[in-house]
Parts: C-alpha cells; structure tokens; sequence
C-alpha cells in the first residue's frame, strides 16, 4: 500500500498525469456531501453506516487542499471523522467529468452501541489515520458540480467512503 501512495505523489509532478485544467480552478469550494460508510476492524463498529458531512477546499498550483467533516448516527452507533487531503486533478481526455485522487491524514471519534443484556454504556474512542481515494466532478454550470468520490481509509482497521455530493466554486480573490 505504501507504494502505491508514493508512486501516486511522484506521478502528481509529472504534467501528462496531472494539469491544471480551466475547468479544475485554483479558488475556494464549499459543498455537502452524503453517503455510506463501511468499516472494517473498527471496534463495536460492525454495520454500514450512512453519513452525510460537509467539503471545504481552497487551491495552490495544482493542489487543492481540502477539509472535510462527517457524521453517521445509526444502528446504535455514532461516529465522527475528519480529514484533510491534498487533492490533485486527473486530465481526462474528451471525458464528461474531470477525474482526481487524493491522499491525506485522518481523526475519528466513535461510540458503539450499548450491549443487549447489561445495557453498559461505552465511552467515546478517539483515533487517527491516513487515507487515500479517487473519484470525478461533473460540471452542471461554471460555479456548480455534481462531484463523487470513492475513499479508503487506514487506521483505525479499515474504512470505505462512498460519497456523492455537490460543489460550489468561486474564484480566488487574487
């Protein structure tokens, strides 16, 4: 797995792989997101989870940096994660979205449901970790995008995002 991160960093700089595109714009982006969350290796965290969650982003060069937040509360279970990644845009020649992958590091916080027989309460379990992804953005207007992502996490066990959400861009002030 480590290899396949690195080989995706060095594969950022080189400008066939990844470019700035004038549909990929280097300014600020704000978006919600929802989805499914499935977790394994995750103490009292068992079931599929849906979430939901908000996107914040801002651009440098090629990069965009982005902060996401995310909640899922069922089957018992309430679960907190939090991520930043560096995002890079993939240039996808006549395709109708614009491709990306990203790579970043992890906070989690959860509590599992309460036993079935004594009914203990559990406390709150904290945790962090790295992960990597990929997924596209459709654009519906210049400032408006249908965006999708696909998202495998490490540490605590492992996790699976699948997440469909909205974007909306406007460009940097400078």
């Amino acid at each position: 797995m480590r290899l396949i991160a690195i080989l995706a960093f060095l594969l950022s700089f080189n400008t066939a792989w990844a470019q700035s595109t004038p549909e990929d714009p280097r300014g600020y982006a704000v978006g919600a997101v929802t989805g499914s969350f499935l977790p394994l290796g995750i103490l009292g965290v068992k079931d599929l989870l849906p979430l939901w969650g908000v996107r914040l982003g801002h651009g440098f060069r090629r990069t965009q940096f982005e902060y996401v937040g995310t909640a899922a509360q069922a089957k018992g279970v309430t679960y907190y994660h939090g991520y930043f990644s560096l995002r890079n845009p993939v240039t996808l020649p006549q395709a109708l979205f614009i491709g990306h992958w990203f790579i970043g590091l992890d906070y989690h916080t959860w509590k599992r449901k309460p036993t079935a027989i004594f009914k203990i309460q559990f406390p709150f379990r904290y945790a962090t970790g790295w992960h990597i992804g990929f997924g596209g953005r459709m654009p519906v207007t210049e400032k408006f995008s249908l965006r999708g992502d696909f998202r495998l996490g490490f540490s605590p066990g492992q996790q699976l995002n699948v997440l469909l959400g909205f974007e909306y861009l406007w460009p940097s002030l400078d």
